[in-house]
Parts: C-alpha cells; sequence; structure tokens
C-alpha cells in the first residue's frame, strides 16, 4: 500500500499508469503491425491473396484484446513471481494462467472476426482457431511476465545506483566534516600555549591574540558545515591566524601575499592554508635565530588552482619529497584534498633551493558557481 503525504502523489501515480497504459498498448500495436506485414507477405505466396489491411485488422484486434488482458497478467506476475518460493507452485499457476490467456484471446477474436467478416462460425473452427495457436499465445504470456521482471529489475538496479550515489556522498560529506574537525583542536591547543607564554611576559599581547583567536574561532563556527569557500575569504582567515603568530614572533615573522589577480573567487577547501602556514612557523620559523618569510602565492594555469605556502626555515630534516611522518594538520590537509577532489590533486614538500620549504597545492579550479555536491559525486 502507498501512502502519499502530498496532493502531488496521485497525480503523479495517475500520469505514471497512463504512461504504463500507452507504452503497453503501443507495443501490442508495434507486434499487430509486424504480425500483419509477416501474414500478407505469407499470402503473396498462395493462390487466394488478401490485402494488407485485411491482415492488418486481423492482427491489430487480436493484439488490442491482448493488451486488454495484460493488466491481468501483470497483477498474476507480481502476485505469484516465479523467482520467489514456492517456485512450483507459482510456476504451475501461471501455466494454468497462460492457458486461460489463450482460451479468452481466442474466445474473443475468433467469434468477432467471423462476425464482422460475415461468415459462419463451427465449433469445428472454434476449437481448431484455439489449438491452433495455442503455442503462439503461451510464448506471448510468457514474453509478458518475463518482460515485466526485467522491467521491475532495471528499475531495482537503477535505484541501487542512485541510493549508492547518495550515500557515498553523504559519507564523503561525513569524513570531510570529521577531517575538518580535528584541526579545530589541533589549533586552538597550539594558540593557547602561545598566549600561555605570553600571559606574564606580555599580556597586553596576550590579549590581543585572544582577542584574534575568539574571532577566528566564530568565524569557523559559522562556516563549520561550509567544506570550500573563496579564496579571498580563506586568505583573511589566514591574516587572523597569522596575527595570533605576528604577536608572538614581533618584528621576527614577515608576511607576503602573491595573489595573481582575478582568483578572489575561486574555491578552495576553508581553512586550508591555515596548517601550512602553521607548519611553516612552528617547523620553519621558530627554529630558526634570524628574520623569518613567509611567502602564500595563488596562480591559475589553465583549469588547475596552485596554492603555495613558503618559508625560509631550516627546511626538511631529509631531501625527501615527503617527510617520513607527518603531523595531524598536514595529515588533515591531505585527507580532505583525497575527500574532495579524488586523484584530481596533489599536495608536496620540498626543500627550496635557497633555504627553507614549500608546500604546494594543485586543485581542480573552480568558482563559487560550481557545488561542493557537484565535485564530491565526481570524485565519488
Amino acid at each position: 500500500m502507498i501512502t502519499y503525504n502530498s496532493k502531488r502523489g496521485a497525480p503523479l501515480l495517475l500520469r505514471e499508469r497512463w504512461i504504463n497504459a500507452f507504452v503497453v498498448l503501443g507495443l501490442w500495436s508495434a507486434l499487430g503491425v509486424f504480425s500483419s506485414l509477416e501474414l500478407h507477405l505469407e499470402s503473396n505466396f498462395k493462390i487466394q491473396k488478401s490485402p494488407w489491411t485485411h491482415s492488418l485488422y486481423l492482427e491489430i484486434t487480436f493484439t488490442t484484446i491482448c493488451a486488454l488482458l495484460t493488466p491481468v497478467v501483470l497483477w498474476l506476475a507480481r502476485r505469484f513471481r516465479v523467482d520467489e518460493k514456492p517456485y512450483w507452485r507459482n510456476v504451475l499457476i501461471h501455466v494454468f494462467a497462460s492457458a486461460m490467456f489463450t482460451i479468452v484471446a481466442k474466445s474473443v477474436w475468433t467469434p468477432l472476426v467471423y462476425a464482422i467478416e460475415g461468415n459462419q462460425l463451427s465449433q469445428t473452427r472454434f476449437l481448431w482457431s484455439i489449438l491452433y495457436s495455442f503455442d503462439y499465445c503461451t510464448i506471448l504470456y510468457w514474453v509478458v511476465v518475463l518482460a515485466s521482471y526485467l522491467v521491475e529489475y532495471y528499475r531495482r538496479y537503477h535505484k541501487g545506483l542512485l541510493d549508492s550515489a547518495r550515500l557515498n556522498a553523504e559519507l564523503a560529506q561525513a569524513q570531510l566534516r570529521w577531517l575538518k574537525s580535528r584541526l579545530h583542536p589541533h589549533f586552538l591547543f597550539n594558540a593557547l600555549n602561545t598566549i600561555s607564554a605570553l600571559v606574564h611576559e606580555d599580556p597586553r599581547a596576550a590579549e590581543r591574540m585572544i582577542a584574534r583567536l575568539s574571532e577566528l574561532l566564530r568565524l569557523s563556527l559559522r562556516d563549520g558545515a561550509v567544506q570550500e569557500v573563496p579564496l579571498l575569504q580563506e586568505i583573511e582567515y589566514l591574516n587572523m591566524y597569522l596575527d595570533i603568530e605576528r604577536t608572538r614572533f614581533e618584528d621576527r615573522l614577515t608576511v607576503e601575499f602573491n595573489i595573481e589577480a582575478g582568483l578572489d573567487d575561486a574555491l578552495v577547501p576553508c581553512l586550508v592554508l591555515q596548517p601550512l602556514a602553521e607548519n611553516a612557523v612552528r617547523h620553519g620559523i621558530g627554529a630558526r635565530a634570524g628574520r623569518g618569510i613567509i611567502v602564500i602565492s595563488a596562480s591559475r594555469h589553465g583549469a588547475r588552482l596552485s596554492l603555495s605556502v613558503r618559508d625560509n626555515g631550516v627546511g626538511l630534516r631529509s631531501n625527501a619529497v615527503e617527510p617520513e611522518r607527518e603531523g595531524v594538520g598536514l595529515s588533515t590537509v591531505r585527507g580532505r584534498l583525497d575527500t574532495l577532489y579524488g586523484r584530481n590533486q596533489s599536495l608536496v614538500l620540498r626543500n627550496l633551493p635557497e633555504g627553507g620549504v614549500e608546500a604546494r597545492m594543485s586543485l581542480p579550479y573552480s568558482t563559487a558557481s560550481t557545488s561542493t555536491q557537484e565535485v564530491i559525486h565526481e570524485a565519488v
């Protein structure tokens, strides 16, 4: 039993029934036309030829009767499924029903044709008419039954694909939310450690850091469910974090931005630059005695968007492209990029010839007109 919570349910169901009725009638009509052509070609080899219109009338009349009986056949196919237990009982019911289908169809068609043509129908001719096409009508019955199962299996398969895509998209969204949530306690822990170190040394600087931290957390909570933001907004988030670090390092930290014109609306993962900048500050600038410089760059190369965070710190411990062990921030960034873009992304860390480390990301370029949901479906 189907229950509809909206008034649109009944019209949609009625429309679907009308469409199904027209499909059934159209298929039977096509069979009638094809059979009439076959009957007409067969009559050309006989002494008494018949016009094609006569053959068409005979076959269309028969297929119309079969079309009227089709709803009963479809109901029997759903009620007594041959692919469900008890198999033998259901098969025997359909064998009996196919015989009744033949008898009913021919019992209606034969007297009707003879009456219209003005011929007298005898009992012998009536029985011969039924026996002559018994196998043909039985095959038609089973074709209808099997065709109904094929259509049902296709609908189940298509529904399964849609459900699978929806579940995969929901799983990807849940994974993204989890990965993004890892950044908040990680960043908050490091920021509070910095503030605690300044509480007694420079109370005014600690107050400024607390104010910037509260503002950054407020914005991150506001956009907690958003996975992609315009690059301009991401730069604003990054500036709030860097203000906290500038307070700590004072004149030792210089930040430069090299953003290509026209990229303000380019979509990037929310808070993706902050972990990279944090790595540059803590593992690069923090271990350096002199003045530290961090350069954030963004450029477009065709359908690709390139983001990089570069520092002049001590560099990686080895010359490997990636470190052997990554922290929470960097591993979270990799996980988010992989979930959002699949293989259509890259994140590479490398030592620079002049010293320092560069973290470079390559993403598919898109603007606010491209939804995150579409990107997730493509990745799945």
